[in-house]
């Protein structure tokens, strides 16, 4: 898939949903192939993959482990 910020190609071999961006340093869930945070960064959860926000889960299957 393409990074959401910098359109790198990334990719995944096994394990968790969360990944990171080796050239913008973004961290990424896999899933919902957004960014794991929104604009303003780390915390921000006003965008992204949104996943713990209100103590929900980003989708049906989230392990919670970004």
């Amino acid at each position: 898939m393409k990074c959401p910020r910098c359109d790198i190609i990334v990719q995944k071999k096994d394990g968790c949903d969360w990944i990171c961006c080796l050239m913008c340093k973004t961290e990424i869930c896999w899933v919902t192939k957004q960014a794991r945070w929104g604009p303003n960064g780390l915390g921000d959860t006003s965008g992204g993959c949104g996943c713990r926000v209100n103590n929900k889960p980003c989708h049906p299957n989230c392990q919670n482990c970004h």
